[in-house]
């Protein structure tokens, strides 16, 4: 314990030591847990990049624990930096930043908002650990299944009352894999990828090995080679708008229809809406300030450019590329 938090686990989200604690002292309403221990966000959840929370939690083991263990095994922070800006990158790598950052778009991206695990690996942090907790590695929403188990990550239950994407009420991956609501054992679910995907995982797992460095201006520095277009939007031609137009549906059918389709989500978009959603807008991606979903860009990236090619521009020398 330290000053009342336990250990963090190798591959444990800094939330999950939080809900940890509350669930092995059977303190009960999990809000008295986090009002100890942080001073908002009473609900934890995934939506967020960054949190302030994850600096106030952090705290608890400076001078023990080194900073960049708190980015490298307990924050999706090593993954997210390739595609935030680089002056926050070096900002959150150098010391504590007591403030909130999210992608724009986020409500697209289909497993941002929920808490995943691999039933596998509950069986297994149980056995080894001693207790069930959230890994880091099954939060990224490029991932469709559990990397060493090959079962799909899950989030809900079938009978429709149990779903995690908040942890006030339900703080750990079911025990024994079993629906706290209706009772009911959660099957394992082995899944086989598609090329694709299977590329997406292999890229999703090298980047989180990767230390942080923002990709994003050599992200969209490439997307305006590969379509030919100025460094600003207010330059754009008539033919550059044309051309955007063109590609845009392009990444609207990988996003919609083909092998990104499971990856994002869109409950009243279709191909007809004059407006593409913030996630999937080509313009966007490649001339707005804001920071947009991981995803979003790499779909984006695959329009015009090969599997080694995009891992060249997001891995770069440090993979040998």
């Amino acid at each position: 314990m330290f000053s009342g938090l336990p250990a963090p686990i190798p591959d444990e989200h800094i939330h999950s030591v939080l809900a940890r604690l509350n669930t092995l002292e059977g303190i009960g309403d999990f809000r008295n847990t986090i009002n100890a221990f942080i001073s908002s966000d009473g609900q934890l959840n995934n939506k967020y990049c960054w949190r302030s929370n994850y600096e106030e939690l952090w705290e608890v083991f400076d001078g023990i624990l080194s900073r960049n263990q708190l980015l490298a095994k307990h924050t999706p922070f090593y993954f997210d930096s390739k595609f935030l800006p680089v002056a926050l990158v070096e900002r959150i790598g150098a010391k504590p930043l007591f403030e909130q950052k999210c992608f724009k778009g986020l409500k697209n991206i289909k497993f941002s908002h929920v808490w995943r695990w691999c039933p596998k690996c509950v069986i297994e942090d149980v056995e080894r650990e001693g207790s069930r907790f959230w890994h880091v590695i099954h939060q990224i929403p490029t991932l469709l299944r559990c990397p060493e188990h090959k079962v799909a990550l899950e989030y809900s239950c079938l009978c429709g009352e149990y779903k995690l994407n908040k942890l006030t009420k339900f703080q750990l991956p079911p025990k024994d894999n079993i629906c706290p609501v209706c009772s009911q054992l959660m099957s394992f679910n082995k899944i086989g990828l598609e090329d694709e995907q299977h590329w997406l995982e292999s890229l999703t797992m090298s980047l989180m090995c990767l230390p942080p460095a923002s990709q994003i201006e050599s992200i969209k520095a490439k997307l305006r080679y590969a379509l030919n277009l100025p460094a600003s939007k207010e330059r754009l031609s008539r033919h550059n708008r044309q051309k955007l137009k063109e590609y845009q549906d392009v990444l609207e059918y990988l996003a919609l229809d083909g092998p990104y389709a499971e990856y994002f989500l869109f409950e009243s978009y279709n191909h007809s809406n004059p407006i593409a959603p913030y996630c999937i807008n080509l313009s966007l991606l490649i001339y707005s300030d804001a920071c947009y979903p991981p995803l979003s860009y790499i779909a984006a990236l695959r329009i015009f450019y090969k599997q080694a090619e995009v891992e060249k521009i997001l891995l770069g020398e440090a993979y040998g590329l």
